[in-house]
């Protein structure tokens, strides 16, 4: 029987049949190295396999990071916008207040100013 054919076979009763057949010393001197062969690429093709999901995972982590510092740099950009806001709301309030407040009193204030410009009697 040839590797390919033998490996068919190992195929057909699974890696964990073919592991146990082997610690059980049930293949022939000739046939062993081409078993542990077979085995050595099972082992082989896992690792390829798990390495590739992990590069996959880091590739989706790393994309979800990028999108989470892109969302941080909008929220930053949005702040101080709003931050601009407030202070421009501030200082409309501020002098809307003093208008007020001149609105109230300008009775008062135009009187006192009166006051001082006008010539004695």
């Amino acid at each position: 029987m040839s590797d390919p054919e033998q490996w068919a076979t190992f195929e057909e009763m699974g890696e964990d049949a073919v592991r146990t057949r082997l610690a059980e010393n049930r293949y022939g001197p000739s046939t062993r190295p081409i078993v542990e062969e077979w085995l050595r690429r099972k082992d082989q093709e896992r690792d390829v396999a798990v390495k590739r999901e992990q590069i996959s995972i880091a590739r989706s982590t790393n994309a979800a990071v990028r999108d989470a510092a892109d969302a941080a740099r909008d929220a930053a950009d949005e702040a101080k916008q709003a931050k601009t806001i407030a202070k421009i709301a501030i200082a409309i309030a501020a002098i809307a207040t003093i208008i007020s407040i001149i609105g109230i009193y300008s009775e008062t204030i135009i009187s006192i100013i009166g006051n001082f410009s006008a010539p004695p009697r």
